[in-house]
């Protein structure tokens, strides 16, 4: 029976020796396996087989023992252990019984079969194989129970000297060879059972207290239960906190910038091969703080390979890399701020935790250095002058005004001699012409000029009907000159000329009168009107027409009656200048006396008088013309210079409802939610006015600046230069060159024009310019001191002597 368990043991050892070659290749694969420490405490049976067991297979003696190990496990394959044995053996024959005490050391390698045959996964049920070498210290006594047999013993203070040891208490000590094999069952990441049998292979004959010449080695068997605690758990948190500095974490930009009343940000990071647990998470919280409070962003999760749900996903063995966006509000108090990484790692045991509260109620965890990875907000983009000028509306008030009177002289067919029995010079409607005219010219307006007209019918030959318009013409002209030397003779008028040669005439003749034909074809009673203007259109010449014409003169004599005739005349039209006060006499008024001015004099003084007396005027026009929308707009525009909101939407209000699609009333609404800083009102405001056929591309470029379209802002000012905003979207795009020399000949604010002057120098680089343009600044508004102290324009200058010096 010997001689078989002898050569069993070889074919066991060669089996583990092949199985560790084997190993030994696999562990180029790679796995998601994470390393781990381990505790394992296992109780249990043993038996002996030696020269004193009864049966070698299955002894009907057996010891109750212990074992206790700590282990490391590499990978998902192979771990070493150490492990420590305690335990008690027995054994009987006919001829004698023993009994032992053994205490085992050894340092032990293990091999998971599962992993090695099928590959890692995390299951539930595994097994695996040990082997290793260590010492056994034995204390065993034998009895003999046959005639002849003795008793003996080993280890013992009583035993023999050559029997006694130097092991545990002067135990013996032999080399010992274990080999074994197990059962695992996971329960859950911490502890698992597990059932094994162990053989320990001695190089004694010792163990049972009876020694056989030419007899194998005594050897032992445990069969154990017991249970395996994992530490990594614990140990990875502790770990990853103390290697988070290994992260590379970066925002874009360096300084945050706000765009559009919002501020993006970005933040890129690189996780190193072997920092992440496979059964770990990290949330990342990013927050903005400043004085006064802080700001929350949308928190991000890394996590490990065996973690469910959301989250970036970082490979024990490679790392990885993540990426975040997000956009918050903006706020001034974030100007001087810095964007932190709030890390907070734990194990995802039930997958990822969206809140640190839910985190540290339910998770082991650990916190992470904090981590700041931006410095404040550009706020530039905020520093928008929207003081946009308003839309005044035009007075209406014509300093020089022509007034013209007219009147008509008749002739007869072919005539140009002036005869007033002619019956349309008879006509009410001629005399009554004639009368006003006079009148007209007794007012005593001063004369601009007598114009004199001849026009003849379109019949004759033209140019017979040339000579005939200038000879009427002629005719009017001296008949109209006698008429004026009777006026002047008159001594009870006062005509605004002295001498007839004071008066200018302009004396011009047209011929043929074909307009005055067709008006009067068309507002006559005949049928035929498409047939006649058929006629003459298709006719070749002047001289067909006029064929033409007469042929129809026979077929329609109402052309001959009624139409013709009045063709045939003289218009004379005095023009004369409408009697106006001067403006200083306007001004007096309106100051003094506002009752004696109509609505357009007042207008037209409000817009001459000085600025402290617009207002007064307006009001005048307010109470004598409520319904007059100009008097409301132009008042407006004044009290929004002054700051003066809310009246100044009164009075806008009260005229867009009177006059709702008057454009410059919406444009000036435009203006001033925008001065109130809201952009989106003004907008609609000016997309209105913009229908109504308004030119607001200026007001619309400041709005979309403030929306962060600046390119789109440029395109909408075009040619626009030597302007502030122009200046301000320039630089926000980049073109610090164009910028500059828009504000070296910009007109407004010259502390505003300064300062940006300064934020230029600052982009550029330009140390002088960032001083000297702060300087002038603060001269205008001390304010400005302030304001860049904390301006992350000038992070780079803030520690500079001379910056310090600027802005204490």
């Amino acid at each position: 029976m010997k001689h078989i368990y002898h050569h069993s043991k070889k074919v066991f050892i060669l089996a583990l020796l092949m199985l560790f070659s084997i190993t030994f290749y696999g562990q180029d694969a790679k796995t998601t396996f994470a390393p781990y420490w381990y505790l394992k405490a296992s109780l249990g049976l043993g038996w002996h087989h030696g020269d004193l067991s009864k049966n070698d297979i299955m002894p009907q003696k057996m010891g109750f023992g212990g074992d206790f190990a700590v282990g490391r496990q590499f990978t998902s394959i192979f771990g070493v252990n150490t492990k420590f044995y305690r335990g008690f053996l027995k054994g009987e024959k006919p001829w004698g019984t023993f009994e032992g005490d053994y205490y085992d050391f050894s340092i032990n390698g293990t091999i998971n079969y599962t992993n090695l045959i099928w590959g890692y996964k995390d299951r539930k049920f595994t097994t695996y194989g040990l082997f290793g070498i260590g010492q056994t210290h034995f204390k065993a006594k034998m009895t003999g129970t046959a005639v002849g047999v003795g008793n003996n013993s080993f280890g013992y203070s009583v035993s023999p000297a050559a029997n006694q040891g130097n092991g545990i208490n002067g135990r013996k000590v032999a080399l010992s060879i274990p080999l074994g094999f197990g059962v695992d069952y996971k329960l859950d990441d911490q502890f698992s059972l597990n059932a094994d049998i162990t053989v320990r292979y001695t190089d004694t004959d010792d163990l049972d207290a009876w020694t056989t010449a030419g007899s194998p080695k005594d050897f032992y068997s445990f069969v154990s239960a017991g249970v395996t605690y994992k530490l990594d758990i614990g140990n990875g948190l502790k770990k990853m906190a103390k290697d988070f500095d290994m992260l590379t974490i970066a925002a874009t930009p360096k300084v945050l910038e706000e765009k559009g009343d919002m501020v993006d940000v970005e933040i890129t990071g690189t996780v190193p091969a072997k920092y992440f647990h496979k059964n770990a998470a990290i949330l990342m919280q990013p927050v903005l703080v400043y004085e006064g409070g802080q700001t929350l962003l949308t928190p991000f999760t890394l996590k490990g390979e065996n973690v469910m749900g959301d989250g970036e996903l970082i490979k024990t063995e490679t790392g990885g890399t993540f990426s975040y966006k997000d956009t918050f509000k903006y706020s001034p108090e974030m100007n001087k701020s810095k964007l932190m990484i709030v890390p907070l790692a734990y194990v995802a045991k039930k997958g990822t935790l969206d809140s640190k509260e839910a985190i540290l109620m339910g998770a082991k965890n650990a916190e992470l250095a904090d981590r700041e990875i931006a410095d404040g907000v550009l706020y530039t983009s905020e520093r928008i002058d929207n003081q946009i000028a308003g839309m005044g509306a035009e007075h209406g008030y014509q300093s020089e005004v022509i007034v013209t009177k007219s009147a008509n002289l008749y002739f007869a067919k072919n005539l140009y001699n002036l005869n007033w029995n002619l019956k349309l010079n008879k006509a009410e409607a001629s005399q009554k012409a004639f009368a006003d005219l006079k009148e007209f010219v007794a007012r005593g307006w001063e004369i601009k000029s007598i114009d004199v007209d001849g026009w003849a019918s379109p019949e004759g030959e033209e140019s017979f009907n040339e000579n005939l318009s200038e000879n009427r013409a002629k005719a009017a002209h001296k008949d109209g000159l006698r008429n004026l030397k009777k006026m002047l003779a008159d001594k009870k008028l006062n005509l605004g000329f002295a001498s007839i040669d004071d008066v200018k005439f302009n004396v011009n003749f047209h011929g043929q009168d074909w307009n005055g034909f067709t008006e009067g074809v068309n507002k006559s009673n005949i049928a035929d009107k498409d047939a006649i203007f058929n006629v003459i259109s298709r006719a070749g010449g002047s001289l067909q027409k006029e064929e033409e014409i007469r042929n129809m003169i026979v077929i329609y004599p109402e052309i001959e009656s009624n139409i013709l005739p009045p063709l045939r005349r003289a218009e004379i039209s005095v023009n004369a200048y409408e009697p106006k006060k001067s403006n200083e006499e306007i001004l007096a008024l309106a100051m003094s006396d506002p009752k004696a001015l109509d609505i357009y004099e007042l207008l037209y003084a409000a817009d001459m008088a000085k600025c402290a007396d617009k207002m007064g005027i307006y009001k005048s026009i307010m109470d004598q013309y409520p319904k007059c929308w100009k008097s409301n707009n132009n008042a407006a525009i004044i009290l929004m210079k002054e700051g003066k909101f809310d009246e100044a939407e009164a009075l806008l209000n009260d005229a867009h409802t009177m006059y709702p699609t008057v454009a410059l009333v919406i444009n000036n609404l435009g203006v001033l939610h925008t001065a109130k800083g809201d952009y989106d009102k003004g907008e609609k405001y000016f997309l209105k006015a913009q229908d109504l056929g308004v030119n607001v591309d200026y007001n619309l470029g400041v709005v979309e600046i403030d929306k962060g379209n600046y390119e789109k802002a440029l395109g909408l000012f075009g040619n626009t230069t030597c302007d502030y905003n122009v200046a301000l979207a320039q630089v926000l795009t980049g073109k610090y060159a164009k910028a500059e020399n828009n504000l070296k000949c910009a007109e407004g604010c010259q502390g505003q024009i300064s300062y940006l002057m300064a934020v230029i120098g600052a982009r550029t680089n330009n140390a002088s310019m960032v001083y000297e343009n702060l300087i002038k600044a603060i001269k205008v508004y001390d304010g400005y001191k302030a304001q860049a102290k904390d301006d992350r324009e000038f992070l780079n200058f803030e520690n500079t002597p001379d910056f310090k010096a600027i802005v204490q």
